[in-house]
Parts: structure tokens; C-alpha cells; sequence
């Protein structure tokens, strides 16, 4: 005949038989890491599990909630900014260089009419050995006074270039200026113009 301490480990070793098949059904249907609380759910009444269900949809909602959050627009050039004189003189980049080389990958250049918002992808190109200086890549937005969007950008500048998702600009047309350097100090200029429709 079982003793009594033998009896009670039969019944603990069937709740958690029971629990871990009610678990792998749970997890079967996407609630993963519902199973972390098994040992707390043996010892709740019968509608424990779905309460601990319920937090973890919950838990989920804010972490959606917060990555959409992160992906919000950025604002590149602002209407007021948008309305300023466009910049006096001539505007040129630098002739020949060896320094980088700066290419748009995105909004597509070949693309006349630009709606936003678009992501915004540059690339840069090193030459002759150097090394892409990430800290000296800016963006200007050629303006009368000239506005520097770069802290706008700072996040999605690397060696290999620039990329920022979600990029808002006002209705119209817009030249920014890109400059970056090589860790020799050769610098590389290219305007970039966008026609942004609705």
C-alpha cells in the first residue's frame, strides 16, 4: 500500500502532467513563454492559466504598441523650413575627388514625383583603400540660411551610409546637400533634388 508522501507525489507529478499538456496547447496557438509560470499555475484555481494568458496578451499589445512608437515618422524638413528663400549663388559640389563616392538608393532617382513618406537610403563608396568617416557625414537642406538636418538623421548614419525609415517632407521641391569625408580627409559633395507630390 503507498504511503501518504507517496500518494501526494503521484497527485503533484499528474497536476503537472496535466498542466504541461494544457501548456503545450497554449503554446501550440502562439502564447509563447506561457509555460515559464507553470509551477505558479499548478498551485491557482482552474482559471488561473487565463488570467496569466490575458497579462501576456496585454504584455504583447504594449510591446507592439512601443515598436510602432519607435518606427514614427521622422520629420526631415518642416513646412516653416520648407517656406524659407531658396539659397542664393551658384550651387556646386566639389570637382573631381577621390574622395567617397555618394549614391541615392532611395527614393529612387529615376522616380520624377516622390510620395511620402519614403525611406531614405544613401551609400557611400570608399576609395583607394580609406575608410568612410561616419562622424563627418551631413545633410543640408539649401535654404536661405542653410538648415542642418543631420541631428534628424544622426541615428541611421553609418560607414556605409545613410538610412532612415518613415522620412516625412513638405509638398514641393527640395535640394539637400550630402557631404562626408574619408578617414584621409578627402571629402565627396552631392546635391540631392526631391519632388515630393501628394
Amino acid at each position: 500500500m503507498p504511503s501518504v508522501t507517496e500518494s501526494a507525489r503521484d497527485q503533484r507529478g499528474q497536476k503537472c502532467f496535466n498542466m504541461r499538456k494544457r501548456m503545450g496547447a497554449a503554446a501550440r496557438w502562439g502564447w509563447i513563454g506561457v509555460h515559464a509560470h507553470s509551477m505558479k499555475l499548478q498551485h491557482e484555481p482552474g482559471g488561473g492559466i487565463f488570467m496569466r494568458i490575458g497579462a501576456l496578451i496585454v504584455s504583447l499589445s504594449l510591446c507592439a504598441a512601443a515598436a510602432t512608437a519607435h518606427a514614427q515618422t521622422v520629420q526631415l524638413i518642416t513646412s516653416d523650413e520648407a517656406k524659407l528663400p531658396n539659397a542664393t549663388g551658384k550651387i556646386t559640389t566639389r570637382g573631381i575627388t577621390r574622395g567617397p563616392g555618394i549614391s541615392v538608393l532611395s527614393p529612387d532617382p529615376a522616380v520624377k514625383g516622390v510620395k511620402g513618406p519614403f525611406d531614405l537610403k544613401i551609400a557611400f563608396e570608399p576609395r583607394g583603400g580609406a575608410k568612410i568617416d561616419a562622424s563627418s557625414a551631413t545633410l543640408t537642406y539649401l535654404k536661405n540660411p542653410a538648415v542642418d538636418l543631420t541631428p534628424r538623421v544622426k541615428a541611421g548614419i553609418r560607414p556605409e551610409g545613410i538610412e532612415v525609415g518613415n522620412v516625412a517632407v513638405p509638398v514641393g521641391e527640395h535640394q539637400i546637400r550630402v557631404t562626408v569625408k574619408d578617414d584621409e580627409g578627402r571629402q565627396s559633395s552631392l546635391i540631392i533634388s526631391l519632388n515630393v507630390v501628394n
